[in-house]
């Protein structure tokens, strides 16, 4: 007799890995595909900018879409979009209820290495 499990059982027994080629899943047609770890991030979020004057001061993008990127606003005193005094990766997130998107900033360029966020209309702070 075959022995019955779960779903979440079976992939329990799987092995743990770091170093992979692909992700295995399933297609909205309900067929199993596989995705290129390295295509897994474009896939989801894409790369943008965000809104900056010359002079290096990150300015309102309340309006643009998911994404990630660098962003330098290492001119900027006030911190209201992104840390003041700061450049590094940021990754933003738009949700369906748009007040509360957010976006991630980590200063690994230049400035206080910490993680730092703000939500749409609100001021940058430090987590």
């Amino acid at each position: 007799m075959i022995e019955k499990i779960t779903i979440s059982e079976a992939m329990n027994r799987f092995p743990q890995a770091t170093a992979v080629a692909y992700l295995y899943a399933e297609s909205t047609d309900s067929n199993q595909c596989k995705i290129k770890k390295n295509d897994l991030l474009s896939g989801i979020l894409k790369r943008i900018s965000l809104t900056m004057t010359e002079s290096n001061i990150v300015g309102d993008y309340d309006g643009l879409e998911s994404g990630y990127g660098f962003y330098n606003n290492t001119n900027s005193s006030s911190g209201q979009y992104a840390p003041a005094g700061t450049a590094g990766i940021f990754i933003r997130f738009k949700l369906i209820t748009d007040d509360f998107s957010t976006t991630f900033f980590f200063p690994s360029a230049y400035g206080e290495k910490a993680v730092w966020y703000r939500i749409k209309g609100k001021t940058c702070v430090k987590s």
